[in-house]
């Protein structure tokens, strides 16, 4: 047997799933994008796609297809599906209930970690989420099982809010939390913690995946402590040329800024174009949005690395 799926619908979604994550790449690379905001929509375009078309045929394939599906693993090596689950869910309920949290919390975490970092914590999480549920399904432990399929982005998402906690455990981030407000991160990673852990031991067989949760969750501590971005007093400074700055300038609107500061005979109109592209500027050494410009140097807030024109 193939690894791959042979359904017209279920090669369509496979196809456009590969797409997207290229673009998760290349949009931030090149173009400036947010890289959590390409995901939240490719996974929100995506599992909508899939509604859709099982609506239309009337029938369930893709999800077979798609799925994480232990036997098919096992017996044809379909590795695409340690990945292609992230971006399928079982319907608008399990869709929002992903979404949500990570449209929240990957704006924010991107911030600080950088688009890099932040696709490495997602989709790492993700994986090891899915090795977990494929640990315990030959002996049928905990709910799964060699032929249990499931879907969802529920995995890589505990994976966010677990690396956010590992780094970052004092902040307050915005957070869907009943309320829409800051929580404190420690306060969301004990809430989602605990739940997970007294339904994975009392919940019975509630066709929820708790595994990948938790697998999630605390997977996401080794990839955390591995791009740790550097502690703000780890200070370096560069000296860059005109032609250097340019290079960094990624959108249109950070070229025009720049093309007005390097046009500018007064200093004053330079420096204040200039302050307004670093705004925009993501830091070379941590990816952070932003950075603070005075007296001709750019200034990370995140990791304090400075760029000296």
């Amino acid at each position: 047997m193939t690894p791959f799926p042979d359904d017209i619908w279920s090669i369509t979604i496979l196809l456009a799933i590969i797409i997207s994550l290229f673009l998760s790449i290349y949009l931030p690379w090149k173009r400036g994008y947010s890289a959590s905001m390409v995901v939240s929509a490719s996974i929100l375009i995506l599992s909508a796609l899939v509604f859709l078309i099982e609506i239309m045929v009337d029938d369930q394939t893709i999800v077979r297809d798609l799925g994480f599906y232990p036997r098919d693993i096992v017996d044809n090596y379909s590795i695409y599906r340690f990945l292609t689950p992230i971006y399928v869910h079982g319907d608008f309920l399990h869709l929002i209930s992903n979404f949500l949290p990570l449209f929240f919390l990957g704006m924010q975490l991107e911030n600080k970690l950088g688009w890099k970092r932040f696709l490495l914590l997602f989709f790492g999480s993700g994986i090891i989420a899915h090795c977990a549920v494929l640990s315990l399904s030959p002996v049928e432990l905990l709910g799964q099982s060699m032929r249990t399929v499931s879907i969802g982005a529920s995995g890589a998402v505990f994976g966010l809010l677990g690396g956010y906690w590992f780094l970052y455990p004092k902040d307050e981030v915005v957070f869907p939390l009943i309320i829409i407000k800051k929580w404190p991160i420690s306060l969301i990673f004990i809430i989602y913690g605990g739940l997970e852990t007294v339904l994975i031991v009392f919940g019975g067989n509630d066709h929820i995946s708790h595994v990948a949760h938790l697998g999630g969750l605390f997977g996401a501590f080794p990839i955390a402590s591995l791009i740790r971005p550097p502690e703000k007093g780890e200070k370096e400074q560069e000296n860059i040329s005109e032609e250097e700055l340019r290079k960094l300038t990624r959108t249109a609107r950070q070229k025009k800024f720049l093309k007005r500061a390097m046009d500018s005979d007064e200093k004053e109109v330079r420096d204040a174009w200039l302050e307004e592209l670093f705004k925009e500027l993501k830091c070379p050494k941590c990816e952070h949005g932003g950075m603070d410009y005075e007296r001709k140097t750019g200034t990370c807030p995140s990791c304090g690395y400075k760029i000296r024109l």
